[in-house]
């Protein structure tokens, strides 16, 4: 599945294992200290737009509306959404 691939391209970006990236709660401001490639929100969503960008969909879904109060799986759910939207 295109989801599955952009996690893990994510996860790569960020420097972080998708073990320990999703299904654990995490909100975005825990993302970025923890991973070692971002320093602030801009860069975190510089990682979604390359990693978008990285599998062809720029064109065709846009970056969830996010926080780095909200967490992760949240946007992986948003952008999930679109793509199945996608698919119809």
């Amino acid at each position: 599945m295109v989801i599955d691939q952009f996690k893990e391209n994510l996860a790569a970006f960020l420097g972080i294992d998708t073990a320990e990236l999703y299904g654990r709660g995490l909100s975005l401001s825990q993302v970025l200290a923890m991973s070692p490639t971002t320093i602030n929100s801009l860069d975190l969503v510089e990682a979604f737009a390359t990693t978008i960008a990285s599998l062809q969909l720029d064109d065709l879904i846009e970056i969830p509306p996010v926080t780095v109060g909200g967490g992760i799986d949240d946007f992986i759910s948003a952008l999930d959404e679109q793509l199945e939207q996608m698919e119809e």
